[in-house]
């Protein structure tokens, strides 16, 4: 529910603090008093547009702040799943939105930026507004199904039937994607069979690039590596001048040979510069193994530009296919196996298509049974929807008016039943205001009064089933006076006894029948008008009421009247 607004700097609302409670709220005032002020800084908080002009003159920014608290498990857990975590102390959110002078927008919750879209989504789980002519969600034709649904209680069945119209779906789909035109088709082998053979004829290798590159820096730089391969052979083993360490070592070897009589230690010392000897000629020997004439392969490179130039064609011809068919060779080969998969699929399309086809017929052979049960659920809800939304009509004095729910079947050009994600039904909610007329749809109702106590009654019955806790009316009494506008009120405090309810109103009737009374006023402060407002005391109530029912004068007889409205209702 609604637990408090705060509004700053909107119109000639300098500053504002509205504690909310529960059950049936009304506000009244003056006409031109701000009343509009409360509706359009909640209509903000649900995500409407902003406009520079809302902000009072000479102020910078304009602020509206709601909070909303008291959630239930289904609310909790539906508020969760848009990814908003609620205050785990207090069980509230806090939503606010600022206003800039040149009339853009922020919005928060609990602190946190969100985007407008997600601000409208949670709102539609928070509250509704409805005006005299409200084009809300009851009103549009597409939203009748989603209606009569919650009140059916059919969302079980619909999950069973989601499951088979999405792999429906999946078939369809890939029916389309094999279904071509012969010229089409063709084309389409002519190409993949083309990149296929582009890319088979290269005989690429995966790492191959890898290890070209690795050759080309080699023979680039293999005068360099000869070099310092032959300073290696030849320091170590092969000196054609002087003496190589090997050959210095073996001198060694000799010598404690010769003193091995004398020193205990020599032949161990001879043993290990054998070893050294051997591991010094065998590097001597790898260095030489290393040179560039017998690198991964190549016999030699008496001609090293030729080999470069080789290694570069291939290099070449690598890039060539990597701008055409991905990024590296590994991206090349698996695109080669992709679209050997295509062909297959294309040439075998009539094959796969037969097959397909056969597994849509059963599919949908399920479809239109599973849609048959929703049909079947509806038709018996509706029935009772009507009986329900008709005796919330009479008691609201359209005994007359007839409400129906029209369920046809959605037909498709060729006489079959088009399945769409919620069945094979169209929905439509129609009234027929006088005896004798059809049944017209709802949104074509001309009547503003009529249109408020058919909202009203419409509301009444799916009070609970949209989840919402907060119902805000706008002058639903427009047009209407007396006992029907008594009525309108015994039916807003009715429905205030599930869910909480906000009436903008000018019935005095209406207003009698509160739990809790606002009035809005608007004050000359420091030579310029503001509007405020403030919870009325019983005394104060029956004053606001008699008012709205005395105009200029009010007499004794009117504050006696009122007294006794009030009394009665409360």
């Amino acid at each position: 529910m609604l637990l408090s607004l705060h509004i700053e700097n909107i119109a000639v609302a300098q500053k504002i603090d509205i504690e909310f409670k529960n059950g049936f709220i009304v506000l009244t005032g003056e006409t031109g008093a701000g009343k509009s002020i409360i509706i359009n800084s909640l209509n903000l908080i649900l995500g409407a547009k902003p406009s520079k002009e809302m902000i009072r003159k000479g102020a910078a920014n304009a602020m509206v702040s709601a909070l909303f608290g008291d959630f239930d498990e289904v609310a909790a857990k539906k508020i969760a799943e848009l990814g908003i975590e609620t205050d785990p102390s207090e069980n509230c959110i806090l939503i606010q939105r600022n206003i800039t002078e040149d009339g853009k927008s922020s919005s928060k919750i609990n602190g946190r930026s969100i985007s407008v879209s997600l601000l409208k989504e949670l709102s539609k789980l928070l509250i509704n507004i409805h005006g005299q002519h409200d084009t809300h969600n009851l009103l549009p034709p597409s939203n009748h199904i989603f209606f009569l649904d919650s009140f059916a209680e059919i969302d079980r069945e619909i999950g069973e039937y989601l499951v088979i119209y999405n792999k429906a779906n999946n078939i369809k789909n890939k029916i389309s994607e094999l279904s071509q035109d012969e010229k089409d088709k063709r084309r389409t082998i002519d190409l993949i069979k083309y990149q296929i053979n582009d890319i088979e004829s290269a005989k690429l290798k995966p790492g191959e690039e890898e290890k070209l590159e690795e050759n080309k820096k080699y023979i680039q730089n293999s005068e360099k590596i000869i070099k310092a391969m032959k300073v290696i052979q030849s320091s170590l083993a092969y000196s054609e001048k002087g003496i190589s360490a090997a050959d210095q070592m073996k001198r060694a070897v000799s010598a404690l040979k010769r003193v091995s009589d004398f020193i205990p230690a020599a032949r161990e010392y001879t043993d290990r510069l054998e070893d050294c000897i051997a591991e010094v000629i065998d590097i001597a020997e790898l260095a030489a193994g290393n040179a560039p004439g017998e690198f991964d392969g190549f016999e030699d490179l008496q001609n090293p530009t030729e080999k470069l130039d080789e290694i570069e064609n291939r290099l070449y011809q690598i890039s060539k296919l990597k701008a055409k068919y991905g990024t590296s060779i590994d991206d090349i080969l698996e695109y080669k196996n992709k679209i050997s998969e295509d062909l297959d699929n294309i040439i075998f399309a009539g094959e796969k298509t037969e097959a397909l086809k056969a597994e849509l017929a059963k599919e949908t052979r399920k479809l239109e049974a599973s849609a048959n049960i929703l049909s079947v659920k509806r038709k018996k809800a509706a029935k009772i929807l009507e009986r329900k939304i008709m005796d919330e009509l009479k008691f609201l004095e359209m005994s007359k008016v007839l409400f129906e729910v029209k369920i046809e079947k959605n037909v498709e050009g060729d006489g079959g039943v088009r399945y769409a994600s919620r069945g094979g039904d169209i929905v439509e909610f129609a009234i027929a205001t006088n005896p004798g007329e059809p049944a017209r749809a709802l949104e074509k109702i001309a009547s503003g009064g009529e249109l408020s106590r058919i909202m009203l009654a419409i509301k009444s019955v799916f009070a609970k089933k949209d989840g919402v806790d907060t119902l805000v009316f706008d002058e639903i009494d427009s047009g209407i006076s007396g006992r029907t506008a008594e009525k309108v009120g015994v039916k807003l405090k009715s429905i205030a006894g599930d869910i909480q309810v906000v009436c903008v109103t000018h019935s005095a009737q209406i207003a009698s029948l509160a739990d809790s009374h606002y009035l809005i006023e608007k004050r000359e402060i420091n030579g310029r008008s503001a509007t405020d407002i403030k919870e009325l005391s019983k005394d104060e109530r029956i004053k606001e009421i008699a008012r709205i029912m005395g105009g200029i004068t009010i007499t004794e007889t009117v504050m006696n009247t009122a007294a006794e409205m009030v009394n009665r209702n409360n």
